[in-house]
């Protein structure tokens, strides 16, 4: 089991809320994916989000992708 299960959730709905309903279903899939990947320590669960804030920078615009910033550094604290 995930250690971070908890925090794993949170995030995926933090991802969904931020890109609506018109997101990719595969890109979505994608980054849910990423954070249900076991992560052992909090470092590696802050690293697949940066990664996923990058993936949303690329295809949603940087906006997007310091909101999802501000939202996952409030979840994981």
């Amino acid at each position: 089991m995930n250690v971070y299960e908890e925090h794993s959730t949170t995030l995926k709905k933090i991802v969904s809320d931020i890109l609506g309903e018109n997101a990719s279903k595969s890109l979505v899939g994608r980054m849910h994916s990423m954070l249900d990947e076991d992560h052992k320590d909090p470092a590696s669960l802050k690293k697949t989000c940066s990664k996923i804030e990058q993936m949303v920078g690329l295809f949603h615009g940087s906006e997007k992708a310091k909101l999802l910033n501000e939202r996952f550094k409030s979840a994981i604290l």
